[in-house]
């Protein structure tokens, strides 16, 4: 982002888009790893509307204001043809964001999260719990291909787009699978 552009915050999300637009000047990359629960949201409607709506109206906002690159954080194994409501979701927008041909176009698909969190479910704290004291007695190989950190993907989603903006990968959809993650993750940890 250039130092001129100046952030704000907008409480209402479906002004986001708009506000993304008018940015001026245009970042160079935008980010999103929005997304909610169904029990946050309140009914499966209302999550669609934030992990699809919201996020494909940000990405085509994005791709009006000339964004070269868009970083999307999304999830290991999902598919719009899936039968599960989640993944369908998932699937779905990944499906959208690659119709739009942003110049550099990156799909993070992290495995199970690992990290703190304010609203962890009790089966996504048990596979958290294996997936630590897994990490204990075998120095994370047990766990790289299926869990990862959360910093550690956020560090691959920023290194992946710094490569995009350098000029580094070329253009098109760049699909960071969890190997990626962790081979990005802990290259930008150094």
């Amino acid at each position: 982002m250039s130092p001129n552009t100046k952030l704000t915050t907008e409480a209402d999300s479906a002004r986001w888009p708009d506000t993304l637009k008018k940015l001026e000047p245009a970042p160079d990359v935008f980010m999103s790893a929005l997304g909610t629960t169904r029990a946050q949201a309140g009914s499966f409607a209302a999550q669609r509307a934030v992990d699809l709506d919201l996020n494909l109206a940000l990405a085509r906002a994005a791709k009006e204001s000339g964004i070269k690159t868009y970083v999307l954080i999304s999830s290991g194994a999902v598919s719009s043809t899936s039968r599960l409501p989640y993944s369908k979701v998932k699937g779905e927008l990944e499906d959208a964001v690659k119709t739009l041909q942003i110049p550099h176009t990156v799909i993070v698909k992290p495995g199970l999260l690992v990290g703190t969190r304010e609203d962890l479910r009790l089966a996504e704290a048990v596979l958290q719990n294996i997936a630590k004291a897994l990490r204990i007695v075998s120095q994370k190989w047990l766990t790289d291909w299926w869990a990862q950190d959360v910093d550690v993907i956020g560090r691959a989603a920023v290194a992946a787009a710094v490569e995009c903006s350098e000029g580094k990968r070329p253009e098109g959809i760049w699909i960071l699978g969890q190997s990626d993650i962790m081979r990005l993750g802990k290259q930008a940890s150094h």
